[in-house]
């Protein structure tokens, strides 16, 4: 079974959260940045291998760690439920841009056996861009937003271990 950690060394539990949240709820961006990096590389290596992932975190001071894992793990589900709800917002607008792209282009094949011109050659366009686009978002952009979402799920499940290092 494949151990991996990824190690986080503070001074004091104020060092994981923004200066600027005095409840100390907001992890700093560079904890968030390190996390993500690390959670990211993990995943791209691990992602179908079952295993023990550990987050250890290394304080000079005691910290309450129910407040620092609580901040953690909420800090990754906000992040998901941000993901899930542009990945339905995408599938609305797949939806939506198919739809349309789909009338413009019965309407511009309709109105070619009575007309021609410049009118339905514009309807002909604004069509296929509107299917050229929703074509796009689920070649592109859900398997992008699956994969940000699988990341942080990823994350969730990660243990997390606080250890206050003996003073010297």
């Amino acid at each position: 079974m494949i151990t991996e950690e990824i190690k986080l060394r503070i001074h004091e539990e104020s060092d994981l959260f923004s200066p600027l949240d005095p409840d100390q709820r907001i992890l700093s961006d560079e904890v968030i940045s390190y996390l993500s990096r690390n959670y990211q590389t993990m995943y791209q290596k691990y992602q179908t291998k079952n295993g023990n992932y550990v987050l250890h975190i290394f304080s000079d001071t005691p910290v309450n760690e129910a407040h620092v894992k609580d901040a953690i793990r909420g800090h990754f589900v906000h992040e998901k439920d941000n993901i899930q709800f542009l990945s339905k917002i995408e599938t609305y607008k797949m939806h939506a841009l198919g739809i349309l792209g789909t009338l413009f282009l019965s309407a511009s094949y309709l109105l070619s056996h009575y007309t021609e011109g410049v009118f339905v050659e514009i309807l002909t366009i604004i069509g296929w861009v509107a299917i050229w686009e929703a074509t796009g978002g689920v070649i592109l952009r859900r398997p992008e937003l699956y994969h940000f979402r699988k990341k942080y799920d990823f994350a969730l499940k990660t243990e997390i271990i606080i250890d206050v290092l003996p003073r010297d």
